[in-house]
């Protein structure tokens, strides 16, 4: 234990002894020369002695022995505190190696989900606890676990909605009142939170977000944030294992955009058209994509062609309303399915053209001139999802073969399907 510091040095100990011992002896004489005189010398002794120890008692108390008290409370109040934050990383690392081992010996995402679910139960660190994880086959955001029950009704959403799987970093949100804060967030609560936003990103990825609330204007806490990144860390790593070692995955994912494969967008196209949902399909690719790899590669891992097919997969994420939802095949070409409800077909075809002209302007200095075609058509009542594909793939061709760079849609759409 510290000594106060007028004790620290041995200098000022021995002074401080030594004027203890001169006014005591001050005291005493004094006493004795002008009280004590007519007493006689043992019980002048007596009274004097009590004198002594009575002042030299206070002054002890008073220099010594309440800075040494004052002194001990300050290094127990510490003491306590520092075991509270080593309790509290303790019970942390317990309930992640618990967690981890749990993750280690899981054999589906299901599993995963299950185990994650029960540790954001354990987690209290906030009023309420959500993992979101995308889709793998429609690539849209939904709830897959939550730290107590979910009393708002659950939505599907974009991952593009929530700010921090668009930014891919961690966000702190005092309160969601602010125009400014993440848009999924907030479709999450019923009044206005505090919150932290973490994504869940895997070999440079986003797989979902994890969402923790508090109080409004009361964010959660620097240990808090850290304790949620190692969650959503986590959570990222084993979802992310599960998918790619699953057989079935593979079947759904392209492996140079990892975006849902051709043939799940045509599910998604006959489900709407079964659903008499409104939507417009298009095709679209860069024009001779074929004929990149003849200019060489862009570095030893990568040729022109992958490079392109990544490229316009991330204008199109980048440029395309939210839930548009992109397929691409390993030829380059992409099938894009929207909601007519969401977004008109004008408005579509406008978006595509954005896409085209940005294709068309860029200076990507690892690619050589490149320039985008696409076929747009709306969803007609009773027609089949070949019928509509076909429309859409022969937009396609019409503007590749008029020498490309142009989005081609019909010219009076007859009685598309009405959005329901």
């Amino acid at each position: 234990m510290a000594l106060p510091a007028t004790l620290r040095s041995p200098a000022r100990a021995t002074l401080l002894v030594l004027v203890l011992l001169a006014i005591t002896a001050v005291i005493a004489g004094l006493a004795r020369h002008y009280l004590l005189n007519d007493l006689s010398d043992t019980l002048a002794l007596m009274v004097t002695g009590l004198l002594v120890v009575t002042v030299g008692g206070l002054l002890l108390v008073r220099f010594v022995a309440w800075p040494l008290a004052s002194r001990r409370a300050e290094l127990w109040s510490e003491t306590v505190e520092s075991q509270s934050a080593i309790d509290h990383d303790q019970r942390f690392r317990e309930l992640f190696s618990t967690i981890d081992e749990q993750l280690s010996n899981a054999t589906s995402e299901t599993q995963v989900i299950t185990i994650l679910g029960e540790g954001l139960a354990s987690v209290e660190l906030a009023d309420l606890v959500e993992l979101h994880v995308i889709d793998p086959l429609d690539d849209t955001l939904q709830l897959a676990a939550a730290s107590r029950k979910i009393v708002l009704p659950v939505t599907v959403n974009s991952p593009w909605d929530a700010m921090a799987a668009s930014l891919g970093q961690t966000v702190v949100t005092a309160t969601t009142s602010d125009p400014e804060s993440c848009r999924h967030l907030s479709s999450r609560v019923a009044a206005a939170v505090s919150a932290v936003s973490v994504p869940l990103t895997a070999q440079g990825g986003i797989l979902g977000v994890l969402h923790a609330t508090g109080p409004n204007n009361d964010p959660p806490t620097d240990t808090a944030v850290i304790v949620l990144e190692a969650f959503a860390a986590r959570a990222a790593m084993h979802i992310a294992l599960q998918r790619s070692s699953a057989e079935a995955w593979r079947e759904h994912v392209d492996p140079t955009t990892s975006l849902p494969a051709v043939a799940d967008v045509e599910r998604l196209i006959a489900r709407n058209l079964g659903d008499r949902r409104g939507q417009s399909v298009a095709w679209v690719s860069i024009d001779g994509f074929t004929e990149l790899d003849a200019t060489g590669g862009v570095n030893e891992a990568r040729v022109v062609s992958d490079y392109a097919h990544r490229w316009l997969a991330s204008l199109l994420l980048g440029l395309l309303p939210p839930h548009t939802v992109i397929g691409t095949r390993s030829d380059g070409e992409f099938l894009l399915t929207v909601s007519a409800q969401q977004t008109p077909l004008e408005t579509f075809v406008q978006n595509l053209e954005d896409v085209r002209a940005t294709v068309a302007d860029r200076q990507n200095p690892h690619l050589p001139a490149l320039t985008m075609s696409a076929g747009v058509v709306p969803a007609r009542p009773n027609e089949t999802v070949v019928e509509l594909l076909a429309h859409a793939r022969s937009g396609f061709d019409h503007a590749r073969r008029a020498g490309g760079n142009k989005v081609i849609k019909p010219v009076n759409p007859v009685n598309p399907v009405n959005p329901v």
